[in-house]
């Protein structure tokens, strides 16, 4: 049986590579990032190569006063949704170390999105007793 896969942060390149192969097995896809046109080009290409269906919409990680009514369009668009792939990330600069603000927004991006729309997630497939998150971190973070 198929599964239905959210990815989020999907307009990378790494997370494109991921929803490729997802959509080769034949799974349904939502896939969510900030770029809509890009993710439109995405979802075409996908259902061209691949004959799945393909679902996007709008998601920033920073905005989390909206993940509640992000996951739910999920759920009503993909009542089968099966797992959820993590791939966004916010890298900053240098800068970042010294201020809080621009260290702020790391945090958010990184600890704070993720941590939120990952609760919906976890929440939902520990009620239906299964599912799956993947998580894609990146060693580019490491500076040295």
């Amino acid at each position: 049986m198929s599964e239905a896969v959210l990815i989020l942060g999907a307009t990378s390149a790494i997370a494109r590579a991921t929803a490729a192969a997802f959509a080769a097995r034949g799974d349904a896809l939502y896939i969510a990032s900030r770029d809509e046109d890009e993710l439109r080009r995405i979802a075409a290409d996908l259902r061209l190569r691949h004959g799945v269906d393909v679902h996007h919409c709008l998601f920033d990680a920073e905005a989390t006063e909206t993940h509640e009514a992000f996951f739910k369009m999920v759920i009503a668009t993909m009542p089968n949704f099966s797992g959820v792939v993590l791939a966004f990330g916010y890298l900053g600069d240098k800068q970042a170390a010294r201020d809080f603000k621009a260290g702020e927004k790391i945090i958010t991006a990184n600890f704070t999105g993720a941590a939120s729309i990952l609760s919906y997630c976890a929440n939902y497939f520990e009620q239906k007793k299964s599912g799956f998150i993947i998580g894609i971190a990146s060693v580019a973070g490491d500076r040295g």
